[in-house]
């Protein structure tokens, strides 16, 4: 598809001060994002968004890059299957077993999970509510969104997202708040700001 390919070329061209390791996890496609401040054992799993059609870790590596620099942690981004070719459950299914995979594996290797976040943005926010209730049934470790009522959650996600792609790609942005002042709207700042903060008190 014409959109899927030119979001991937507008998000590789993007500048990112992050290193990227593509890495297979369990037979689909994923990358780790790493930004040069992160905490050894702290991981965070990124679901990108994309209406369950379109994106990848290629089209949200800046994303992901800013929120490595943000939480201090590993960013695993995966390429989970999409509609129309996949159904919607083998996406699901993608990123359950990723939601197991980092706990036991690092960007070096197999190595236990110290901290763990699992973060999306629009239908990818969607999909960590479900990975998280998936997980809390299974009575796998919770990761550090469990708390946050789902309402808010995701309306949060989807404000992070909007603040980031008023960001011209041309922008670097170091940290959080870089980030912050480069949205006028002062509520998607404040949603921002508290999801960031829920980020770095919340691991477990």
């Amino acid at each position: 598809m014409l959109m899927r390919k030119q979001s991937n070329e507008r998000g590789e061209s993007t500048k990112i001060d992050s290193e990227v390791r593509p890495v297979d996890v369990d037979g689909v496609r994923a990358e780790w994002v790493i930004a040069p401040n992160v905490i050894p054992g702290h991981r965070l799993l990124y679901i990108h968004g994309g209406a369950y059609v379109m994106g990848s870790p290629k089209s949200h590596r800046p994303i992901a890059s800013r929120f490595s620099e943000a939480t201090k942690a590993a960013v695993l981004s995966i390429d989970y299957r999409l509609m129309p070719e996949s159904k919607r459950i083998d996406g699901i299914e993608d990123c359950r077993n990723a939601y197991q995979w980092i706990m036991e594996n690092g960007p070096d290797g197999p190595s236990q999970v110290r901290k763990l976040i699992v973060a999306g943005d629009s239908s990818g926010g969607n999909m960590v509510l479900s990975i998280i209730a998936w997980a809390r049934d299974q009575g796998l470790r919770a990761a550090g969104l469990e708390s946050p009522t789902t309402s808010l959650l995701y309306g949060v996600l989807w404000g992070v997202a909007q603040s980031m792609s008023r960001i011209p790609t041309s922008q670097s942005v170091s940290n959080s708040r870089n980030l912050m002042a480069a949205s006028s709207d002062s509520e998607t700042i404040k949603q921002a700001s508290w999801f960031v903060s829920q980020f770095q008190i919340r691991f477990v």
